[in-house]
């Protein structure tokens, strides 16, 4: 005879009470999940609300998760913002902060959803450029130089984090106590006192980077009101070289420049090279002995911390100052320059031009300076712009940085 689910009465007894027993069981833990309780299933039974993962142990994995994406993606405070925390309650997660980086910030919510326990994550991110600047998201620096600070009314000694120049078109993120925080053409991240930039478009900014420009390639150059060798200076400081300003004409060995905000000037046109638009003045990648040349013009200058002018340089300003005016665009730290560029190892194949990078007050990459050949240097150190030797033999021997070379680096490509 064939077997069923049961066999004779006392089996379906034994069978409904199992089937009730587990009914009301089940009917419980439903009344117990609706108040937010919880359930507990006997043994063996777990339900989808069982075991809840605690707020704080979300909050833990999130940020540490959180963390975990910057590592992950290099994200370095100088050149992305990226100022976020997290708030858990209830399985809910809420993402708050600022962004210079949407896609990171996309990024951070798909990796939060993904944690266990989380229900849902709200994104309350300020992508940057803030909304209160509206379409003044550039600016034009107005002065000779100006240094960008680590915070809003911090722009001076050990708080300059870079400096900028005349003329350079800055991207503008938001604005705080008349004060802006921009990134520069290098993406260095910086405060720039409001009085010293001239907000705008990105139309008014493409306008003033329009037409013919006049760069100015003496070491410090007046700007005069009118075209005479004793004309009235219209700015506080001479400009550097480097500077770009539209080019408006020329008068009788003078050359007529546009500044930022309205107004003209005039510049010595020994003192300028003309070209014929804004992407030609980078384009010109000149060699190592051009590079080497300029640096040893700057003998002399001295140490200024955050410094990359004329005025006074640090040493990885001093080497992106000489390497920008020769057409080769660098990052603007030793560190960023240590990931630049081919490696050279041995400093036995070290050639002319390529950057040389010591272990000084820090570990890892932080001085820098430009191999000039047979074991020489220059440098900006605390002698300001100088030069150094490798080798024991040269009177400028500096077994200090000698015993604390990490390589080189090799940027113009043609070096041997």
């Amino acid at each position: 005879m064939s077997r069923g689910l049961v066999s004779g009465p006392l089996e379906a007894q034994r069978f409904l009470r199992a089937v009730g027993w587990v009914v009301l069981t089940l009917s419980a833990c439903v009344a117990l999940m609706v108040s937010g309780s919880g359930c507990a299933l006997p043994a063996g039974c777990r339900g989808p609300s069982a075991n809840p993962v605690p707020d704080d142990q979300i909050l833990a994995s999130a940020r540490d998760a959180l963390a975990a994406l910057a590592r992950e993606r290099q994200v370095d405070e100088r050149t992305t913002i990226w100022q976020v925390d997290v708030a858990v309650a209830q399985g809910r997660v809420t993402l708050t902060g600022k962004s210079s980086s949407p896609q990171l910030k996309d990024e951070a919510v798909t990796v939060l959803r993904r944690l266990p326990g989380v229900r849902e994550v709200t994104d309350a991110v300020q992508v940057l450029p803030h909304p209160a600047l509206g379409d003044r998201v550039r600016g034009v620096i107005s002065l000779p130089v100006v240094n960008l600070g680590d915070a809003p009314g911090q722009a001076e000694g050990k708080h300059t984090v870079t400096q900028a120049v005349l003329g350079m078109v800055v991207d503008v993120l938001e604005e705080e106590e008349g004060w802006y925080r921009v990134s520069m053409w290098d993406g260095y991240l910086g405060w720039v006192d409001g009085r010293s930039l001239v907000p705008g478009t990105r139309a008014q900014a493409d306008a003033f980077l329009a037409g013919k420009r006049a760069v100015v390639t003496a070491r410090l150059a007046p700007v005069r009101a009118f075209p005479a060798g004793d004309g009235r200076e219209v700015l506080p400081q001479q400009v550097v070289e480097g500077t770009e300003l539209p080019w408006l004409g020329e008068q009788g060995g003078w050359v007529r420049v546009g500044l930022p905000g309205g107004g003209q000037g005039f510049i010595a046109a020994s003192q300028v090279k003309v070209y014929p638009g804004h992407g030609m003045v980078s384009a010109e990648k000149k060699d190592a002995r051009a590079v080497i040349a300029t640096a040893h013009r700057y003998l002399g200058v001295p140490y200024l911390w955050g410094g990359t002018t004329g005025y006074g340089f640090d040493c990885s300003g001093f080497t992106q100052f000489v390497f920008r005016v020769n057409g080769w665009q660098i990052p603007r730290d030793a560190d960023m320059q240590y990931g630049a560029g081919a490696p050279v190892v041995d400093r036995a194949k070290l050639a002319p031009g390529d950057l040389v990078f010591f272990t000084t007050y820090k570990a890892g990459p932080s001085h820098v300076g430009i191999y000039m050949g047979g074991g020489r240097f220059i440098h900006s150190g605390s002698r300001g712009v100088a030069i150094n030797s490798l080798d024991p033999a040269d009177p400028e021997y500096s077994s200090y940085l000698s015993g604390r070379l990490l390589g080189g680096r090799r940027i113009i490509s043609s070096a041997p």
